[in-house]
């Protein structure tokens, strides 16, 4: 790659290049048109072989600045196919302007000699090949580059998903999360011991979902909804009703997939940023938009001293739907609700 590297920066050895390719042709096409070599002046060779070079030069460097631009415009990792085809498009068409200028200049003004259109065909064919070579010299740095960036990202985005996920886990199995269960379940015990029992089943039930899906990438919205439920009972237990969800979805929708614990986040991080009371009720609702979102939203009505913002939660959410798709996560605010969007998977919306 540090080869192609030095071809593409240094002017120098693209000289070399031409040089090398362009002085042997006029013996090649000799040759092969069984011209008696020994007829060929010095002076004219030296002529030729100056304006060929020269021709290649052209022909290098504009490929050269070409790619440099469409890089810009065009970069192979974002649209290989078309890319290529422009590349190939432009190495068949730009050197026949380029012969041509060069072939009546040579011909009909320095040596004075008529057309020739099988000369001008073999000779455009010859500068064709030469120029598909040379796109492929100027080119593969920059695929090279992107193949290897392309891996380095994918491992990048790999381990944040590592990361978020277990990220993800510790939070759901926190010491806080235990403790404040555990106060809910020692009060209920006295208060209403049926109530306490199926508080530690719906407790039981939120754990095995979470443990059980661990590592699993992403799960149908449906199985997600079951464990929302669930959650949601505890939350009504420990707010005494204060809090409330409204799941308005269709029964195609519940086939798509998000990750694990992804809702369950959401939901939890509007519980922790906003005040809830018989007074302040949290009302979260969820629904599906036409361009295959999943959309959270809430009421707004922050604690004391919490400041509005995605928090950690959010953020563990953003970077593992980052690794599965190229979709992003959107979060839209004003001074009455919050919401937040999530795409809704299918295998093939998956990245490769």
């Amino acid at each position: 790659m540090a080869f192609f590297m030095k071809i593409k920066n240094t002017f120098w050895i693209r000289f070399t290049i031409c040089f090398f390719l362009g002085a042997p042709s006029y013996l090649f096409f000799a040759i092969i048109r069984d011209f008696d070599i020994s007829t060929i002046t010095d002076y004219a060779y030296v002529q030729y072989s100056g304006f060929v070079t020269m021709a290649f030069i052209l022909l290098f460097e504009g490929h050269n600045y070409k790619s440099r631009r469409l890089e810009k415009s065009m970069a192979w990792r974002d649209n290989f196919r078309k890319r290529l085809l422009t590349e190939f498009g432009i190495a068949l068409i730009y050197p026949i302007p380029i012969v041509l200028g060069f072939y009546s200049f040579l011909y009909l003004i320095i040596w004075k000699m008529g057309l020739y259109l099988p000369s001008i065909v073999m000779y455009c064919a010859f500068v064709i090949f030469i120029s598909v070579i040379f796109m492929g010299f100027v080119n593969i740095n920059y695929i090279i580059e992107d193949w290897r960036g392309s891996l380095l990202k994918n491992e990048n985005l790999e381990k944040e998903n590592i990361r978020a996920k277990l990220e993800a886990l510790q939070t759901q199995l926190s010491p806080h999360f235990l403790f404040n269960n555990l106060n809910i379940i020692d009060a209920l015990i006295e208060k209403d011991p049926e109530l306490s029992q199926k508080y530690v089943q719906g407790l039981s039930k939120v754990f095995r979902y979470i443990l059980d899906n661990k590592n699993r990438e992403l799960v149908t919205l449906q199985h997600e909804l079951a464990f929302i439920k669930e959650f949601m009972f505890l939350m009504e237990t420990r707010f005494d009703k204060n809090v409330s969800i409204n799941i308005n979805l269709k029964g195609d929708t519940l086939k798509r997939l998000v990750p694990p614990v992804s809702l369950q986040l959401i939901i939890e991080n509007a519980i922790k940023h906003n005040e809830i009371s018989s007074r302040n009720k949290l009302e979260i609702n969820i629904d599906e938009t036409i361009d295959a979102y999943l959309s959270i939203s809430n009421n707004i009505k922050l604690r004391k001293g919490q400041s509005a913002g995605t928090g950690t939660g959010l953020k563990n959410i953003a970077e593992r739907y980052r690794y599965l798709t190229n979709k992003e996560v959107k979060v839209n605010k004003d001074d009455q609700r919050f919401q937040i969007m999530i795409p809704m998977l299918q295998i093939a919306n998956q990245k490769s």
